[in-house]
C-alpha cells in the first residue's frame, strides 16, 4: 500500500479538492483486485481466531508492532448495552424495536431510569 499526501498547491493544481478525489480514486484497485487477500484473511480468523487476528494486524496495521489488547472498556460495553437492551424511556413504544434488529435508541429525556450497569 502507498500513502500519498497533497499538499494545497497540488490540490490547487488537479482542480480543486473534488477533482483530487477523483484523481485519488483512480489509484486504488477495483474491489475484485483483493477479492482473494480478503478470502484468505476471513479463513484466517475464522481458524485462528484472536491469534490471527493479531497476527494479520502485526502484518497489516502495526508494522510488525504487537497490537493493542482486544478489550473493550467497561464504559463502552454498557453503551453498547443501553443500545440493546429495552428502552426505559416512557415514550418508546414497541413499533420502534420491532423496526430495528438493535431495539430502540437509549433514552435521553428526563424521565428515563439510569442505565444498570453490565454485570459480566
Amino acid at each position: 500500500m502507498e500513502l500519498l499526501r497533497l499538499s494545497e498547491a497540488e490540490v490547487a493544481e488537479l482542480g480543486g479538492p473534488a477533482a483530487a478525489a477523483m484523481r485519488l480514486r483512480e489509484l486504488v484497485p477495483a474491489g475484485d483486485s483483493v477479492a482473494a487477500e480478503v478470502a484468505e484473511i476471513l479463513r484466517s480468523v475464522r481458524a485462528g481466531g484472536d491469534q490471527a487476528l493479531a497476527e494479520l494486524t502485526r502484518r497489516y496495521d502495526t508494522g510488525g508492532a504487537d497490537p493493542r489488547p482486544l478489550l473493550v472498556e467497561p464504559e463502552a460495553l454498557d453503551e453498547a448495552i443501553r443500545w440493546t437492551a429495552p428502552s426505559s424511556c416512557p415514550r418508546a413504544s414497541s413499533f420502534g424495536s420491532a423496526r430495528s434488529p438493535w431495539g430502540p435508541p437509549p433514552c435521553t429525556c428526563q424521565a428515563a431510569a439510569p442505565p444498570t450497569p453490565a454485570r459480566l
